[in-house]
């Protein structure tokens, strides 16, 4: 059995009905977002990320193009990935 994340909820069934453990697993998932409206906040908190190197040696101006482009309504949201599995 693979751990991961898939928001897939036939691929997740798939992937755990075949459980040895449990005769029924069901994922659950928390839907949530992180609403960002200041665009600063986000670029500076992506430039302290010393392990994302691919955004480090990108000048800020660039971030920030590539970030307005996923600004809709004056803000951006970021999905956050959160559930659970009910095991019978």
């Amino acid at each position: 059995m693979i751990i991961g994340s898939s928001n897939d909820s036939k691929a997740v069934k798939e992937q755990y009905a075949t459980s040895t453990h449990f005769s029924n697993v069901k994922p659950v998932y928390y839907e949530d977002s992180l609403h960002i409206i200041d665009i600063e906040d986000l670029v500076e908190y992506l430039k302290s990320l010393a392990s994302f190197k691919a955004i480090i040696d990108l000048p800020v101006s660039n971030i920030r193009n590539i970030l307005e482009t996923h600004f809709e309504n004056g803000a951006i949201d970021l999905p956050k990935d959160y559930g659970m599995f009910i095991s019978r």
